[in-house]
């Protein structure tokens, strides 16, 4: 989502990439470096993307529209409507599940 990359999924690493707008890109950089994420067309924690985009854990995306919304300007509110209303970008959340460790002859 950061405004001035070149490829998806790709933050500016230095800070003339960056662009003109640094309250929303340091937002949308901060949401690119997520550690939980699920590149386009991947799969990962047991989830498969058929996107053509990175999705993020929740509280990634939790932390970006809060990182927006602290901003109160124009692009931030016109970024955050198109990532969470328009394009209804998804999200994930990982869950501990029961892991047999043993198994009996009876099924159980």
């Amino acid at each position: 989502m950061h405004m001035a990359r070149t490829e998806p999924g790709k933050a500016a690493e230095r800070v003339s990439a960056r662009g003109l707008f640094r309250g929303p890109d340091r937002c949308c950089r901060e949401h690119d470096r997520c550690g939980t994420q699920i590149a386009a067309l991947q799969f990962g924690f047991g989830i498969r993307n058929y996107r053509p985009h990175t999705v993020s854990h929740c509280d990634c995306d939790a932390a970006f529209r809060r990182c927006l919304r602290a901003l109160n300007d124009t692009i931030s509110d016109l970024i955050g409507v198109t990532f969470f209303d328009l394009l209804e970008v998804p999200c994930f959340v990982l869950r501990r599940a029961e892991q047999c460790v043993r198994w009996h002859w009876w099924g159980g």
